[in-house]
């Protein structure tokens, strides 16, 4: 396990924990492939969760930069987590990845629909988010989660305690803790600070 991870930009160091990237599908794919590559050269367990548009780009940009592919899957030091119709069999998926690994370190790189067939509702996706957090603590994984701008409602950066800003990691004025997230979206409350 690890107290800190590079991320692959930048100088920085970060704890584990949640982080969000909102901003581009072009910058999220960039951002994809420098995070699973530092995860990779630091022998981490680095899970790629997204819709195959997605995943066969990082993949080829992956391959561009030197990585096997295959080979990375075999070692099981790269997974290819596919889409799951509801949030908590999204949750269950990536668990499970972490129960049945190794003692090392993980990060997880996603990029999460909610306005496609096989991927959940954006309710369900957003009570799975509300529960990363304590994932995060739990296995003292990173997380990043890539949304694009252009197709995603802001809402998604709510349950997201750090967000990506160009090169830097920044709190996230609008996050909302976990539980409270989860209550809200339980009851129906606005979901902003």
């Amino acid at each position: 396990m690890r107290d800190h991870f590079r991320i692959g930009f930048g100088d920085s160091l970060v704890p584990p924990g949640h982080i969000c990237h909102f901003g581009t599908r072009h910058k999220g794919i960039q951002l994809a492939v420098d995070v699973l590559l530092a995860g990779i050269a630091d022998g981490e367990l680095c899970l790629l969760v997204g819709d195959d548009p997605f995943v066969h780009r990082v993949f080829r940009r992956l391959r561009a930069r030197g990585v096997d592919i295959s080979g990375s899957i075999k070692a099981r030091r790269l997974v290819r987590v596919h889409c799951q119709s509801n949030g908590l069999a999204l949750l269950g998926c990536i668990v499970s990845h972490l129960e049945v690994q190794p003692k090392c370190a993980f990060r997880l790189v996603g990029s999460p629909r909610y306005d496609r067939k096989g991927w959940p509702e954006l309710h369900d996706l957003l009570a799975f988010e509300g529960w990363m957090d304590e994932i995060a603590a739990r296995y003292k994984a990173l997380y990043i989660c890539i949304y694009d701008k252009t197709t995603a409602t802001a809402l998604v950066e709510h349950p997201h305690p750090k967000l990506i800003a160009g090169a830097e990691i920044l709190d996230n004025p609008s996050y909302v803790p976990g539980p409270q997230f989860r209550e809200r979206l339980r009851h129906g409350l606005p979901l902003g600070r």
